[in-house]
This record gives structure tokens, C-alpha cells and sequence, in this order.
């Protein structure tokens, strides 16, 4: 009976374990969340990685992802052309109504 409840004890320990490591899991993508919903990390991520997106655009934006949904419902192209719009309307250096200051 000892070797069973020590068995038993093993499983146990060894499901708290990765419980444990799993909670961690969350956690990071709570954080890495939470960063992607920043306006300040965005820009700082854009502003570092421009060259690599630029070079890389190309493969990241396939037809396939183009026609995908994006994050206000539409299909990816009319958000991006969108965003384009935005961007350009700004100018150097301008800010949108209701930007932040950072």
C-alpha cells in the first residue's frame, strides 16, 4: 500500500508541476497581451522592427491572409487600406483626434 500512495503521491506532485508551468504560460500571455493592446509598445515595435516588416511584407501579406477577417470584423484588405488612409491623412510628425501624446 506504501508504493501505491507514493505512486499516487508522484502523479500528483507531477500534475501540480505542470500545472504550475501551464499557470506561467497564462501569465506570459496575459503580459504579452496586454503589451499588443498598448499604444505606446506598438509604436515602439513598429518603429524597431520597420526594416524586417518592411522587407517581409510581401510574405505577410498573402492573398489567402488578405481575405481573412481582421480585428474589427472586415476582411483584412479593407482594414489595411483603411489604416493607409489614416496614415497618410497624418503626415510626419501630425496626430489623429483622440491620439495619445506619447
Amino acid at each position: 500500500s506504501k508504493t501505491l500512495e507514493g505512486v499516487v503521491d508522484d502523479d500528483i506532485a507531477a500534475k501540480l508541476a505542470i500545472g504550475e508551468g501551464r499557470q506561467a504560460d497564462l501569465e506570459e500571455e496575459r503580459l504579452e497581451l496586454q503589451a499588443m493592446n498598448n499604444d505606446s509598445f506598438r509604436h515602439r515595435f513598429l518603429n524597431r522592427n520597420r526594416p524586417w516588416l518592411l522587407q517581409h511584407l510581401v510574405e505577410l501579406l498573402t492573398p489567402h491572409s488578405m481575405e481573412a477577417l481582421g480585428p474589427t470584423g472586415r476582411r483584412v484588405s479593407e482594414y489595411i487600406r483603411d489604416v493607409h488612409a489614416d496614415l497618410l491623412a497624418m503626415g510626419e510628425g501630425a496626430h489623429k483626434a483622440g491620439d495619445r501624446s506619447d
